[in-house]
């Protein structure tokens, strides 16, 4: 499944499909990159 970190939905959209899966998560994979210069606690989505 794709999940765009950006985007609160998707990660959102992510909950519901993970706990209706019996068993565990056997990879994730997060691969995030910007060029934002703020500090973390002033980033928005819109940001």
């Amino acid at each position: 499944m794709r999940s765009d970190a950006t985007i609160m939905a998707d990660i959102d959209a992510l909950k519901p499909i993970v706990e209706e899966k019996p068993g565990k998560v056997d990879l994730l994979f997060i691969n995030v990159g910007t060029a934002l210069f703020e500090p973390f606690e002033q980033v928005t989505e819109e940001s």
